[in-house]
This record gives C-alpha cells, structure tokens and sequence, in this order.
C-alpha cells in the first residue's frame, strides 16, 4: 500500500476514534435538550468516518459504490440532526412538529434511495476508476449538487436560529453559542472543501469537519450547561423577580444574576460561568447557606458600614421535556435558584415589638400588683367601714372598687389577648363553651350547645373569648320570655325568664347567639371597638378582647342578628380538627 495511503488511512482510524469519545461523551448527556441530537450527529460522524476508511482501501468497485453510496444519506442524516439540535438547544421546539419533521426525514430517505439505485443511472455519481494509487475515484452528477445543496440549505437554517440566540445572548453564553455557530460552520468549511477542492482521493475532509463540529458543539453546549438552562433561569429571574436572584446550575456554576444581585453582591459578566465559590468569595455567610442546601435560612451581611439581615430561599428548577418519538414526558433538574431577601426591616420591627412586649409586661405586672393591691385595702377597709356605720356613700365606694377591678380585669386581658399564638391544639368546643358558662355569672340564663365541634386553638385564650361572648350576652340580655330548652341545654340559677345563650357551628367556625334585645344594625362594626359600651357599669373592652384573640389565631369575627332577634356573634377561618 502507498505511504500516502496508509497515513491517510491511520488517519481516518484517528478521525473515526475521536468521534467515537464525542459520542460517548453525548450518551451523557442524551437527557438533555440537545443531547440526543448531538449523540445522534456523532453516532453518525462515526458511521462516515467508517465508510471513508473502508472507500479507501476496498478494491471491489461494486463494493465501493455500495459503501461510498451510504456517505450521501449520512451528510443528509448530519444536516437534518444539526436543525433538531438547533431547534432543541435554542428551545425552538414549535419547529419540531411533524409538518416540519416529515420533509427533514423524507430528504433523507429520498437521498437513500438514489444513493442505492445510483449504479443504475449514475445521476448522483459517475461509473468508478481506479487510480495509479489503487483508489477508486468517480465524477459528481447532477443530483449531488443537488443533495449537498438541499443539505446546506437545512445547517444554514439551523446556523440561523442559533445566530438569533447569538443576538440576545451576554456574557459567557454568547461565547457559547458562538462556538457551537463555528462548530456548524467548520462542518459545511470541510464538507465544501471535500467537495470542490479535495487533498487526496484516500482522505475525506468531511470527515474531519463532522468531528470537528462535533465536537465544538459539545463543549459550547455543555461548558456551561444548556442554553435552555439560562432561558428558564432568565424567566425565573426577570419576571417580577424584586430580590436579588443568582441561578446555579447542577455544579454550582454560576448561571445568571439578575441587576438586584449583581448590585448588591458587586457581580458582573465575568462571574457567569465561575464557581459560585469564587464568585461569592466575599461572603461566607451566604456561601455556608447556598452551600448547607436548605430551603430557607436568615444570615447577617455587612453593608455600608451596618449589618444587614438577609432570608435566603433556595429552589430547584426543572424542565419537563417531550421527547420525539416517545411516550410520556421526562422532568430533567437544570440547576437552583437562590433568592436573597432582605428582611432587615422586619426583623428591626420584630426587636421592637419584642421591646414593647417588654413594656408591655412591665405594665401588667404594675397593674397586676402595685395598682391592685392598694385597690384590695381600700375596698377592704371600705367594707369594715359598712360595718360600722350605714352610708350609701360607702355603698357608692364600694361599686367603683368594683368597676375598677372589672376594669383591671379587662386590661390585663386585652394586654394579654393580641399576643401571636405559638403553640395550637384540638380542643373540644362544647367542653370549654361549658366551663366558660360556669365562670361567668349567669343567673336567670340558659346555655344551649348545638354543636360537637373539635376546632384547632389556644385552650386559654378560645376559652376567654368565650366567656366575654357569653358575658356579653347574659348583661346585654332582656327579660322577655325564652322558649323552652331541649335536652343539649344547661340552666343557670334562677327563674327561666333569662336570656338563652346558643353556642352552634357555622361553615368555617362556629358562633355565639343569644335571644336578648340585640344589637342596632349601624352597631354591628362598632361594637368591636376599644371603649365602646351601652351600659355605664362595662368596661367596653370584652368585644375588642374577642376580636384581638380572634385575630392572634387568624380568625374574622363579625356582630349580626340571631334568629331570634337578638345578639350572633360568628367566628369563621376556624381550622377544625
């Protein structure tokens, strides 16, 4: 065999071997957009690079054409993957619907079968010759013009949709991208090149510009992961995104950034595409939380000469994809998303609530102790003082100390009552709607239970809303007379002429009715208001003690009419048990 040949030869082994690593390398990554394209482009490369080496030392001339005639179907095949890779990677896949799929595949099979009946009328080549170096050689007809035409016109198509995506890109993926544009271009370079100006009739440029495609399609594909991964994280970050927003890929590269991030963490271009280690060198505390993996986490950051609190919220971002030709679709992780919220203002609000709380305190334990024991000696010796002598002063005296204990009472509950609810359990309504009506002076009226239900709440604080409902109603309530209980009711002391007070259940909730006189209907909003009272011995403090404890549970409490014309008080956003 002629040296030349033989080097040429070894050279094709070469050639065919690296697109079989190119290949392997696409198995990876056949999961994700573009993947199974590539692998199908480099299977193909490797297929060509098999044929060049056999056209080059076969000696049979029908055996030559047979094997030279599949390198035509082959370039079709190349040119029709390249636009499903361009399509897929540029996540263009309107373009991948069976009007545009079928032509793609019909040039292909067409290419087939004039490659095949080509002995029979040689439009695609001309008879073979065997040269002085013992290689077969033959003349282009008319349809190879026409095929390697047909074929260009498809990789040029697909050159341009990745050129528009070259036009929006930035950064690290315009360098991407731009090497895959280089990778289609060296293809059709050395498919031309073989076609109108061949070095030798042993070596096939086209094959050497299949692997080189190839493989520059593979690292401006994968370096970075895929284009479709920045597209997601874009839509992620720039729509409505007000925080600051860095995207990861699956290797903790950094993605993209949105303008808040790059401000605040001092990022630019050059930080895509870099280990989010290096990128955010400057922040351990943010790093140990990206880093730790978990969903929310609150660090501290020094910013402008202060301290600055941050809630970090990582999320992964998924891709469903639909492949062509399968059944079903395949959910495929292209990376996480970190969400950088400043919570510095809130969390100031918080230290002062917890100050106020403080405050707060203070002023209970006063009212609790240093106000009420004086009032406790004065009423004390006010009743000693009744003893002695007869005066309806001292009567008068002993009715405010009353009135100021009631008002004591009231505050220290209301202080009490707007509290955030920590810790929740089921508890029986009916159970504590009964112990509350034996903790409130009820003569001469009537509880009626109408309901079972076991809601979610604070044992304590359901239980004094309950007894100011119930307070409300028996002080509130007239003297007409009430129709007769059923068995679910429990009679207080005293005649049965008092008012009926109904506990039921509503759709989310439940409620609390009586049959006394009712509330004026302008009343129903004003009811629930610090201060407000109809008669001159309340406090005017137990309906805004309900609506605060409903509120610490994040329930809605509205005033209405009961059936019977008197006072209903509803309870609703209840989480029943």
């Amino acid at each position: 065999m002629d040296l030349s040949l033989t080097l040429f030869v070894l050279l094709e082994l070469v050639v065919g071997a690296t697109a079989t690593v190119v290949a392997f390398v696409a198995w990876t990554y056949r999961d994700r957009p573009g993947g199974t394209p590539l692998l199908a482009m480099a299977v193909t490369g490797v297929a060509y690079a098999a044929t060049s080496v056999v056209e080059s030392t076969v000696g049979d001339p029908m055996l030559w054409e047979l094997v030279t005639g599949l390198q035509y179907p082959l370039t079709a095949a190349l040119a029709v993957e390249s636009f499903y890779l361009a399509a897929e990677f540029t996540r263009r896949e309107r373009y991948l619907r069976p009007a545009v799929t079928g032509p793609l595949v019909g040039v292909v099979v067409v290419i087939l079968a004039v490659s095949l009946t080509d002995p029979a009328h040689d439009l695609l080549r001309g008879p073979p010759e065997l040269t002085a170096m013992g290689v077969f050689t033959a003349t282009y007809g008319p349809l190879f013009w026409m095929h390697t035409l047909v074929s260009l016109a498809i990789i040029l198509a697909s050159v341009t949709l990745l050129t528009v995506e070259l036009a929006n890109a930035d950064g690290i993926y315009r360098e991407q991208i731009t090497a895959v544009v280089v990778g289609f271009l060296l293809g059709i370079a050395f498919f031309l090149w073989e076609s109108l100006a061949p070095i030798h009739p042993a070596f096939n440029l086209a094959t050497v510009g299949i692997v080189g495609w190839c493989f520059a399609t593979l690292w401006g594909v994968f370096r970075v992961d895929l284009l479709e991964t920045r597209q997601v994280a874009r839509k992620t970050l720039i729509d409505g995104m007000a925080d600051p927003v860095i995207a990861l890929d699956t290797e903790d590269r950094v993605l993209d950034t949105n303008p808040r991030a790059r401000d605040l963490l001092d990022l630019d271009d050059d930080d895509v595409g870099t280990p989010v280690t290096a990128a955010l060198s400057a922040y351990p505390p943010l790093l140990d939380a990206i880093d730790a993996g978990e969903d929310e986490r609150e660090i501290t950051l020094r910013r402008d000469g202060g301290e600055r609190h941050y809630r970090i919220k990582q999320s992964p971002v998924y891709h469903t994809r639909s492949h062509a030709g399968r059944l079903g679709d395949r959910e495929v992780r292209l990376g996480r998303t970190v969400v950088i919220e400043d919570v510095t203002e809130r969390r100031n609000r918080e230290r002062e609530l917890e100050r106020q709380n403080e405050r707060l305190d203070e002023f209970v334990s006063v009212v609790s102790h240093d106000l009420r024991n004086p009032l406790n000696v004065a009423a004390g010796h006010a009743e000693l003082a009744r003893q002695e002598c007869d005066s309806d002063h001292l009567d008068e005296v002993l009715r405010s100390h009353e009135r100021m204990e009631t008002l004591i009472e009231d505050l220290l509950t209301l202080a009490r009552s707007g509290r955030s609810i920590d810790e929740t359990e089921a508890v029986d309504l009916p159970a504590v709607a009964r112990r509350c009506w034996r903790n409130v002076e009820t003569d001469g009226a009537t509880l009626s239970v109408e309901t079972d239900l076991t809601v979610v709440a604070d044992r304590t604080r359901l239980q004094q809303l309950l007894e100011n409902l119930v307070r409300n109603s028996v002080e509130h309530g007239s003297t007409d007379s009430r129709p007769e209980a059923d068995d679910s009711v429990e009679h207080g002391a005293g005649n049965d002429d008092g008012v009926t007070v109904t506990v039921g259940a509503v759709e989310d909730g439940f409620f609390v009715a009586d049959d006394g006189s009712g509330i004026d209907a302008a009343e129903h909003e004003r009811v629930f208001e610090s201060g407000y009272s109809t008669g001159d011995e309340g406090s005017g403090l137990g309906l805004h003690i309900v609506e605060r404890i409903a509120e610490a549970h994040g329930w809605s409490v509205r005033a209405a009419e009961s059936a019977a014309g008197g006072a209903r008080f509803e309870i609703t956003g209840v989480e029943a048990a």
